[in-house]
């Protein structure tokens, strides 16, 4: 068995492994990694990034032990720490809970109000040790621009509290770009083996 060379499924793998690449590395970008008390890592973001200005979101802060077996995600540090989010010269003290699906990260959930950057603060004990952080979050964006197909200045206020209930849509149609570029990339690499093989039957 051997296979010929099929240049035109060879482009379309190419491609869309470029295209993962680029979409994880701007998910990546969003996010601040950081060692904590010199043995923990700290992953700091928006739950739902990009965030916008009057959309529900959260402060999710994902704390492992890299030293430990497999990484070992770090849990019931809801009792131990405490978050708070300050923009300017406002702060806000938010209660971490932990996020459901992923082991080892914890939220704390407010309703951004103005665009630019927050700062997210952990404060409290890890197994211990002594933890005082603070992490900048990525820039919260204006919704003017995606609101559609009324303003939400324009709407009664029920609607507006209905909209806000849903923090998660962006991050579940982000979720399924993932795995829509997955099961493309397995598609395009099944074509180029199926369509570049040829079997040499042995010779009577």
């Amino acid at each position: 068995m051997k296979f010929e060379f099929n240049l035109k499924s060879l482009i379309v793998f190419v491609f869309l492994m470029l295209a993962s690449f680029v979409y994880f590395q701007q998910s990546a970008y969003a996010l601040e990694h950081r060692k904590v008390a010199g043995k923990y890592e700290f992953v700091v973001g928006f739950l739902t990034d990009p965030a916008f200005a009057g959309q529900m979101n959260a402060a999710v802060f994902l704390i492992k032990n890299p030293s430990a077996r497999n990484n070992r995600p770090i849990f019931g540090l809801e009792q131990s720490l405490k978050g708070t989010i300050i923009f300017a010269d406002k702060t806000l003290s938010v209660e971490l809970k932990p996020l459901s699906g992923e082991p080892g990260a914890y939220a704390g959930y407010f309703l951004p109000t103005r665009t630019g950057k927050y700062i997210f603060r952990v404060e409290g004990t890890i197994e211990g040790s002594i933890v005082n952080e603070q992490f900048e979050s990525s820039d919260v964006l204006s919704s003017n621009a995606i609101q559609f197909p009324e303003k939400l200045d324009g709407l009664p206020s029920g609607e507006i509290h209905a909209i806000n209930k849903k923090p998660n849509q962006i991050m579940l149609i982000a979720f399924a770009g993932i795995l829509l570029s997955i099961v493309a990339l397995v598609i395009a690499f099944l074509c180029f083996l199926s369509q570049g093989k040829k079997v040499n039957l042995p010779k009577p």
